[in-house]
């Protein structure tokens, strides 16, 4: 609960939504870890197989989907950096983000964010999205390594 309160950064209305909108937080945090984790190993099966998945959700949610997870790449920045004061994560996040944090840096988190921006675009304006989804998992596969 102690997260909540820092999450909400005193606000009893955000702590509400956050309450609220915790199973869908989950959702979104299990879907981010297996893409990261897909990207990594460069798995383009199953990167594919997640594009479908995606594809099944719904423009409004792939667009939060989107929009959680370059919140994600942010935190895990700012993770990274140890700076943890400016971090927003709940625990499970922030437990992801032990293993994932070292692995978006100052080469590659701009790129990252601007990537999930341009998807998050490209589904406001009705493309593809097994198509954006998949082209979004191949640049993450190339640019999570560098």
């Amino acid at each position: 609960m102690e997260y909540i309160v820092h999450l909400a950064n005193g606000s009893y209305l955000k702590a509400l939504e956050l309450i609220a909108h915790s199973e869908e937080t989950l959702q979104y945090l299990e879907l981010f870890k297996s893409i990261m984790r897909n990207c990594w190993k460069r798995d383009v099966k199953n990167m594919r197989t997640e594009s479908e998945n995606f594809a099944g959700l719904g423009r409004e949610k792939q667009k939060a989907f989107l929009s959680y997870a370059g919140n994600m790449v942010r935190e895990n920045f700012f993770y990274r950096l140890n700076l943890l004061e400016i971090n927003y994560m709940n625990r499970e996040e922030a437990g992801f983000a032990k293993n994932f944090s070292p692995y978006v840096n100052e080469n590659n988190v701009i790129d990252l964010i601007n990537e999930l921006a341009l998807a998050e675009r490209h589904i406001e304006s009705n493309v593809n999205s097994r198509m954006v989804f998949f082209d979004l998992s191949m640049k993450i596969a190339v640019l999570i390594k560098k």
